[in-house]
């Protein structure tokens, strides 16, 4: 058992420390303004979030999960219709579109990025016959192929709706950011998101005048104007208190982001040193058996939001087990896919076989990756896990 400090997956408590004094500052503003859900402080957040991501709009809403669902209802998606989106995601990401009564139909993911695989989602769109959406997820803080998704979806007729949950602060290969090309992007503020509220909260990015409008509605019981509602919407409205403190993180996660960079190449050098290999590549054939996320293509930047490396199946228990004894925690980030899960199953599809998304969920593990992991700590986990991965080798073998 390790007598040194716990290094934790996220420590949130750490992260707002040098932030303290303006989060309660901004508390108290909301506590002594009288307006507690929507108001001055949301409209403020909403331009911020604009103009730090370069949308024309930002809605906010009640969660990342309402900010899915409010686009597949503004984009008409309803009772038999179909969306294609990966099984290798969180749950919501497929749930918002069975809870519209659509079925979400399972496309497999890329080996060597771990999003939905474009090529794969052209093969399988010639089979639905009521697709109404794409909906790729930009998973781990890397923005999926969107131009390839939205080209494809300009081709077919249907809008994207880009799950940017993970991703806010990413950019793809244009330096767009992700969640602004498709025709919404979903970002998620849970406090464990690379920009967390106290609490919940999401956003939808768009640059449709019409889509805004209609989302706004939405997220209000459908309400169009005050004791007028149009359509059967959500009660999906930002509270003020999560609108204010996020609008103090907003300052900070530049830095933060910066920090997670740092951090992410790091591991990606001594991994590499020691003889791991990228996504994409065959477990066997590296010197030490595990893989490591590659960096997207310059000039694209990842949100860096998990670290999120391949181990042998056999092993990744023990090894978890190992470094946790080493003071390290690590997560598993998914370990069911979503074509697999039984709230899905009367409503999911899954038109080919997922061979990527179940080798994934079967080898994957997250390492710690925020802006609380000083040089001491990123040194830790690496020399831990490249020891103890050698170990478990000599021992499988």
């Amino acid at each position: 058992m390790s007598s040194a400090p716990t290094i934790k997956i996220l420590d949130l408590p750490a992260l707002h420390s040098g932030i303290r004094d303006r989060i309660m500052e901004s508390i108290e503003r909301v506590v002594d303004g009288g307006q507690y859900v929507m108001g001055e402080e949301v409209e403020a957040f909403e331009q911020e979030l604009a103009r730090f991501t370069g949308a024309k709009h930002a809605i906010g809403c009640g969660s990342g999960s309402d900010a899915l669902s409010l686009s597949l209802q503004a984009a008409d998606v309803g009772p038999g219709d179909e969306v294609l989106c990966p099984a290798f995601s969180f749950f919501s990401t497929a749930s918002s579109i069975a809870r519209l009564g659509a079925h979400p139909v399972f496309v497999d993911i890329h080996p060597q990025s771990l999003n939905m695989d474009l090529e794969a989602t052209k093969e399988i769109v010639s089979e639905c016959t009521r697709l109404k959406a794409l909906l790729p997820v930009d998973l781990f803080g890397r923005v999926a192929q969107i131009d390839g998704f939205v080209n494809l979806g300009e081709e077919i007729g249907v809008p994207v709706i880009e799950d940017a949950a993970q991703a806010i602060g990413a950019r793809d290969g244009e330096l767009a950011c992700a969640g602004t090309k498709a025709r919404m992007g979903c970002i998620s503020f849970y406090p464990s998101k690379n920009l967390g509220a106290l609490g919940e909260g999401g956003a939808i990015l768009t640059a449709d005048e019409a889509v805004a409008e209609r989302l706004r509605n939405l997220r209000t019981h459908g309400q169009s104007a005050p004791n007028h509602f149009t359509e059967l919407g959500f009660n999906s409205r930002l509270d003020a208190l999560q609108a204010a403190i996020l609008r103090v993180k907003l300052q900070a996660l530049p830095e933060w982001l910066r920090a997670r960079k740092e951090v992410a190449s790091y591991y990606d050098a001594k991994l590499s040193e020691a003889g791991a290999l990228p996504w994409g590549s065959m477990l066997s054939q590296a010197e030490l058996p595990l893989l490591y996320p590659p960096t997207p293509p310059k000039p694209a930047q990842s949100a860096h939001h998990q670290y999120t490396i391949q181990v042998l199946p056999e092993m990744r228990e023990t090894l978890r087990s190992r470094l946790s004894q080493r003071g390290i925690e690590t997560a598993i980030y998914y370990a069911v896919g979503l074509h697999e899960q039984p709230a899905l199953a009367k409503h999911g599809r899954t038109p080919r076989p997922l061979t990527i998304t179940d080798e994934a969920t079967r080898s994957v593990m997250s390492l710690p990756c925020h802006p609380g992991i000083n040089s001491d700590a990123r040194s830790r986990v690496m020399t831990a896990l490249v020891e103890e991965v050698k170990d478990l080798v000599q021992l499988i073998r």
